[in-house]
């Protein structure tokens, strides 16, 4: 690969980490104000750990990303996407996100659900869907920046 392509890798990487931080720390806020069973802690230590979740999930959708990438063996692939591209990241994010609500709330009980989070098979519907809805969404928003720089 050459330099200016390596360069514009690692841009894409880091825009696409930086927006779907800030993606997954605004989805993880909302949700758990609306979804999740009451959390009882001081801000500081609330905000520390939506802002964990939302490092992890931004680390995820990056290795969504890298797998895309390296199923079409090309690491820019975000600047002409395919459907098939996207389907694909679609469908790992709901294979990320059954894997980690089905160990975080059926198996270790680490967070629970309110009553009015709709579930499928015990998995919570927004949970399933948000990697593959931030990941997608910082990838389009990613595109857009790269192809105006």
């Amino acid at each position: 690969m050459d330099q200016k392509k390596t360069r514009d890798t690692v841009s894409a990487l880091i825009v696409i980490f930086i927006i779907s931080l800030v993606l997954n720390y605004l989805w993880e806020s909302l949700h758990e104000a609306f979804f999740y069973q009451v959390f009882k802690c001081d801000a500081e230590l609330y905000v520390m750990m939506i802002l964990d979740a939302a490092f992890t999930d931004a680390s995820f959708i990056v290795g969504m990303y890298l797998i895309v990438a390296i199923f079409w063996k090309d690491p820019l692939w975000i600047l002409s996407m395919k459907r098939t591209q996207v389907c694909t990241a679609f469908i790992i994010g709901i294979l990320i996100a059954i894997i980690i609500e089905y160990r975080g709330v059926l198996i270790f009980h680490e967070w629970s659900y309110s009553f009015s989070m709709p579930t499928i098979f015990g998995i919570g519907l927004t949970p399933l869907i948000q990697l593959s809805c931030t990941g997608l969404l910082s990838f389009w928003l990613t595109s857009r920046l790269l192809c105006k720089g």
